[in-house]
């Protein structure tokens, strides 16, 4: 409907500044992200997760880590290559 085609429109025009702010990420925290959206075991990356809280794109919810913004994890899901650039 139209609500899918706006919301997809959208996605089309931010990802350019998603992928942006993947690159400038180390690859130790844009691969903690990936674990997050994943759902993969998170173990070793606290400091990157803060980093990420510290952003506004992750949080703690109890023991268990969100992704908060959900066109950024949408991307994420759908370009994890990104992760494992050097």
């Amino acid at each position: 409907g139209l609500f899918e085609r706006t919301e997809k429109q959208f996605y089309d025009r931010i990802s350019p500044m998603l992928e942006k702010v993947i690159n400038s990420w180390s690859p130790r925290t844009c691969q903690a992200f990936l674990a997050v959206v994943q759902s993969k075991k998170t173990t070793g990356f606290e400091n990157e997760l803060q980093e990420l809280v510290g952003q506004g794109l992750m949080a703690k919810v109890g023991n268990q880590w969100q992704a908060r913004a959900g066109i950024f994890l949408k991307f994420v899901k759908d370009n994890p290559q990104l992760c494992n650039q050097p």
